[in-house]
């Protein structure tokens, strides 16, 4: 019964168990809101998995833009710090922590794969760094500002991988699977972002991803005989 608590508002859990109001509008606005942002960070956990597994398997990480995954870690360490600060409930942003952590063995993947050991470890270490930073030094006032670039950021490193796969004219060692799945966290995103923060920023940082997802998606759909013959 405690765990109910934790998830209902005390108005919406008078109505439920003292009332017994179960169709209370707003109050299942708020319960389908909390259930989704569950359902985005539980499915979090194993999201880019294939899209490690990919790389490992392949021995390879041909056609992953390394700079277009380095600002996707810029911006999930903005976001996550932003969201921190703000003491947005964890559930609203928890998934962007095991987003990093895998985005981050992504890129060290890369590099490894690419004959570079050292620069790999280095990678790792810095960008943990930055993190750190990121949660525990920088103000509000100046994440606030941070989250508002991000924006352009997130935009500007998934055009980064669209454009290396348009020249590539393949998807490389990208995962559907993955893609599927951040696709749909951030459909799941833009509902809760609407319900429980109201933040513009952070809603359309949920727009843009669901488009940007929905665009890589497409080239997957549309290079996919090239890429299999390429890679198979």
């Amino acid at each position: 019964m405690n765990q109910i608590k934790n998830i209902l508002t005390p108005e919406c859990y008078h109505k439920y168990f003292t009332l017994n109001e179960f169709f209370d509008g707003n109050c299942l606005k708020i319960l389908l809101s909390k259930l989704t942002g569950l359902a985005v960070m539980i499915a979090a956990f194993p999201a880019k998995v294939p899209q490690i597994v990919k790389i490992y398997e392949n021995k390879s990480g041909e056609g992953i833009s390394l700079p277009s995954v380095t600002l996707e870690l810029v911006a999930y360490a903005v976001y996550m710090s932003y969201s921190y600060s703000k003491d947005y409930p964890f559930h609203q942003w928890g998934e962007v922590l095991f987003l990093m952590i895998q985005t981050l063995a992504i890129a060290v993947l890369c590099l490894y794969y690419a004959g570079a050991t050292e620069l790999a470890a280095a990678y790792a270490v810095l960008y943990s760094t930055y993190c750190v930073i990121m949660m525990e030094v920088v103000p509000t006032e100046l994440l606030w500002t941070m989250q508002s670039l991000n924006i352009l950021v997130f935009t500007v490193a998934k055009g980064l991988q669209i454009h290396t796969n348009y020249e590539n004219g393949h998807t490389g060692q990208l995962s559907e699977i993955t893609l599927g799945l951040l696709f749909t966290g951030s459909l799941g995103r833009i509902f809760t972002s609407i319900q429980e923060t109201g933040d513009f920023i952070v809603i359309l940082a949920n727009l843009l991803s669901c488009a940007a997802n929905a665009i890589l998606i497409g080239q997957i759909w549309y290079y996919w005989d090239v890429t299999k013959e390429k890679f198979d």
